[in-house]
């Protein structure tokens, strides 16, 4: 398991980069619509063909036979004929009633009753069949030149349209990375090997109460169905175990205690799985560093052979004040009236190996663990 964890997580993150579906709308050039999963939304390649798919497999998605393809609310293509019976997909920056804006490549074109028109090396304000003072206002601002370069036209019909109260949408705009705050309580079970001298362990389970607070960080382009995040937690231990090793006939009573604290910092990809309604399912594959804080405790320990009883006591330590941890999960959102929730099921694979002596034994994290929690968003 260990071999194959980190196999697991580099393929999961390829995954969450490279491999993301858009659900959204695919329009026909009758008007009729359908919903359906793209693929590569950023690429170029989308002006040649755009990838969906269909029953698991990918399928190319020509200009000619559809009208429009809306991926999300920001990020819509659309079929324009530039030339005579050539139909190409270009990207929809700016729409209203009364003109659009495409980008394709390097070139850019508008839309003014129903009739494409290149823009790309010398506009033309006053041809086209635009408010007066739009006209007037976009040659003013061309200053004697040629053109105006595509972001200086996007930002002028938006001021434009905004200061006539003109309804309109803008498409592509600037990526948003949204912050996600969230507090949560939870429990951890973890198995771990005591380690009684070079010769002799043995193992055991116990529950740690856990404290976190989880950065959640959505990059509306790069990781629309996913999010990073990036957090602290704090658990407590207090192990008070009596257990029993040996034979029958030569059964050994080991008593310890010990108490300390682990601060850990988890970093994690988070994939969406299933999302409805309210509620959505994400995959998680990431890792944590901890660090193990406090005293050293105490191992009693009696031996029973031939019925002669012997008793040692010795220190208890910990195996490692620091390590890494994999780790896999599910996490579950949840909107409850105003309030968000999130659930948390991970599975962590420790690796800790420890080096007790003679005079002291270890607490080794080298086992599974399981965590539990639930969070609320501020």
């Amino acid at each position: 398991m260990i071999r194959t964890l980190p196999l697991v997580l580099l393929l999961f993150i390829g995954t969450t980069l490279f491999a993301q579906e858009y659900r959204g709308k695919l329009i026909h050039n009758d008007g009729t619509s359908k919903e359906v999963s793209f693929l590569n939304p950023y690429s170029k390649n989308n002006y040649k063909e755009i990838l969906y798919l269909h029953y698991g497999m990918e399928h190319e998605l020509y200009a000619q036979n559809f009208k429009r393809a809306e991926f999300s609310k920001d990020l819509v293509y659309q079929s324009i004929e530039i030339k005579t019976n050539q139909k190409v997909w270009a990207r929809v920056h700016f729409e209203s009633e009364t003109i659009k804006l495409f980008l394709r490549y390097n070139s850019f074109y508008v839309e003014v009753d129903n009739t494409i028109y290149d823009i790309s090396k010398i506009q033309s304000p006053s041809t086209l069949d635009i408010p007066k003072d739009l006209s007037d206002l976009w040659q003013s601002e061309m200053n004697g030149n040629k053109m105006l370069p595509f972001k200086t036209l996007k930002k002028l019909l938006v001021q434009y349209h905004k200061k006539n109260k003109i309804d309109y949408h803008t498409y592509f705009n600037k990526a948003k990375t949204i912050p996600y705050l969230e507090v949560g309580l939870g429990a951890n079970y973890s198995n771990i090997n005591l380690l009684i001298s070079p010769s002799q362990k043995t193992n055991f389970s116990t529950v740690s109460p856990a404290i976190f607070i989880n950065g959640r960080l959505y990059f509306s382009r790069l990781l629309k169905q996913s999010f990073v995040s990036l957090g602290i937690g704090f658990q407590k231990f207090k192990i008070e175990k009596d257990i029993s090793t040996g034979s029958e006939d030569n059964e050994n009573f080991h008593e310890l205690n010990i108490k300390f604290q682990q601060i850990s910092i988890p970093m994690s990809f988070n994939l969406t799985l299933l999302s409805k309604n309210e509620m959505k399912f994400y995959m998680r594959g990431g890792a944590k560093i901890y660090f193990n804080i406090g005293e050293n405790g105490n191992l009693v320990s009696e031996y029973q052979i031939d019925k002669i009883v012997r008793t040692e006591n010795s220190q208890l330590k910990l195996a490692k004040k620091s390590g890494f941890t994999p780790l896999l999960g599910l996490v579950a959102n949840k909107k409850i009236g105003k309030s968000d929730l999130s659930f948390l099921l991970q599975y962590e694979k420790n690796m800790e190996s420890g080096n007790p002596s003679n005079d002291h034994a270890q607490i080794e994290f080298s086992k599974s663990a399981i965590t539990v929690g639930a969070a609320i968003k501020f």
